[in-house]
């Protein structure tokens, strides 16, 4: 029974974490962090799975995505950035910066060649046409 609850209790974790944990770290000083996952959602219709993927402060230059067969990969790097005024220091730092990645599988194999992908305001967007079945059609018997 505990296991039902698992999902829950990871994202009260979670939660906890960035309510408490990061916010007075990054007061300290700390700097660099690694972003936790990257959030996605998914979705599909008869031809093709859309994913759209959080990737903020991320350049495009610096995303890779992989697909083979039905498994789908993502990766980034977000780079901190330098502010290099004169006699400027900084007081408190809540964005996180590193390299993220994030991997799933598909229901079905998606064509890796027709796959378009489209990074704008911090979205990742990929379409994933659906590979044809290469089972037959039952035809039926009349």
């Amino acid at each position: 029974m505990a296991s039902v609850f698992q999902p829950f209790q990871d994202v009260l974790n979670e939660l906890g974490r960035d309510l408490v944990a990061r916010p007075l770290g990054m007061a300290s000083g700390m700097a660099g962090q690694m972003i936790s996952r990257i959030r996605l959602d998914l979705d599909e219709d008869e031809t093709a799975y859309t994913v759209r993927a959080e990737i903020p402060g991320a350049r495009k230059e610096d995303i890779h995505v992989s697909v083979e067969g039905s498994a789908v990969s993502l990766s980034a790097e977000v780079r901190e950035e330098t502010h290099a005024a004169a006699g400027q220091r900084t007081l408190y730092r809540e964005r996180s910066y590193g390299r993220l990645s994030r991997a799933f599988s598909l229901p079905q194999e998606v064509d890796s060649h027709a796959a378009i992908a489209q990074y704008r305001d911090g979205v990742l967007t990929l379409v994933l046409p659906k590979k044809a079945s290469l089972s037959g059609k039952r035809v039926p018997i009349s």
